[in-house]
């Protein structure tokens, strides 16, 4: 997401320019598993149907909500799951720099170094 667009699946990117290198975005594109956000991090829900991997985004009593993917949340009563645990791995999938040509590289990393002043008026 940038500026209130896009899917809330990942961290909002619209101040990423200011607050990290361009090292740490390049890495963060290539390498995604390197580091990420904490309320990001990838979990695995183990439960007897097999594990589902996402970002827990309520966790009660009773209940887990995980986000699998952009808006699609799973539901799932503590009694199902069987145990919890992080993963190292992000759900950002790598490989970016092999799917994209060095000009669509050098144009993210233009847009993304340039946030939040790239933005153009989107933010207001």
């Amino acid at each position: 997401a940038v500026a209130g667009e896009g899917s809330t699946f990942g961290p909002d990117l619209t101040n990423i320019g200011e607050i990290r290198s361009d090292h740490d975005i390049l890495e963060a594109i290539i390498y995604p598993s390197a580091s990420f956000a904490r309320e990001y991090e990838t979990a695995i829900l183990e439960t007897d149907r097999g594990p589902i991997a996402g970002i827990i985004k309520e966790a009660n009593d009773a209940a887990y909500v995980v986000e699998v993917g952009p808006g699609v949340l799973r539901h799932l009563s503590r009694d199902e799951v069987t145990k919890v645990s992080i993963s190292n791995l992000s759900l950002m999938p790598a490989g970016w720099e092999n799917q994209l040509s060095r000009q669509e590289l050098s144009d993210l990393m233009a847009f993304l170094r340039s946030l939040p002043d790239g933005l153009g008026g989107m933010g207001d």
